[in-house]
């Protein structure tokens, strides 16, 4: 196969450009789709997308709160929520907001009631419907199982996102998590679009 009829310049698709968010914001497709199975069977959690990860070593909670923020204001969705007005979906992307991770402490507990206990809690975040109306569109809670041994639970609604977009979502928050310890700025670049 020869590649250069391939990528000839008729078949380049145009540069993605930034719009005015003052503009009526269209759906993308796959989100009215999201939109309509959330009306068509309201407070359901089947497009959670729920994601766990064990952290081993010392962990400070509030520069990973700070890591959080830093991401929810650098992604745009994960400020978003969607509203039905007049039948149909609309979206809205809102100002930067202060997140708090919740965090659990099962520390004191034996090693059998902590997984008991942190079973329970990432079963109930995985399960528990996500209102697409209201910020934030995700659900972050910190496990802390021992001063070196932690679960961060991730549940986002997958109108807003998806396994590789999470994946992304979390090596970004670990990129920021090494450089706010040093006391050093995000080493991520803002985005254009």
């Amino acid at each position: 196969v020869d590649v250069s009829l391939l990528c000839n310049d008729e078949m380049s698709a145009p540069p993605i450009e930034a719009v005015s968010r003052d503009l009526d914001l269209p759906l993308s497709f796959a989100q009215q789709r999201l939109w309509f199975l959330d009306r068509l069977e309201p407070n359901s959690p089947f497009y959670n997308i729920p994601e766990n990860y064990r952290i081993n070593g010392p962990l400070k909670t509030d520069i990973l709160e700070k890591c959080i923020n830093a991401i929810v204001e650098r992604h745009e969705t994960l400020r978003t929520t969607f509203h039905t007005i007049e039948g149909a979906p609309k979206l809205q992307i809102h100002s930067a907001s202060n997140i708090k991770i919740k965090v659990s402490d099962l520390s004191t507990l034996s090693k059998q009631e902590r997984q008991q206990k942190s079973e329970k809690i990432l079963n109930r975040n995985a399960l528990t419907a996500i209102p697409l109306d209201q910020l934030p569109l995700f659900r972050f809670e910190l496990i802390k199982l021992s001063p070196d041994e932690h679960i961060v639970s991730l549940v986002l609604h997958h109108i807003i996102s998806d396994n590789w977009s999470t994946q992304v979502l979390m090596r970004e928050i670990a990129i920021n998590y090494d450089s706010f310890v040093r006391g050093e700025n995000s080493p991520l670049k803002p985005l254009h679009i």
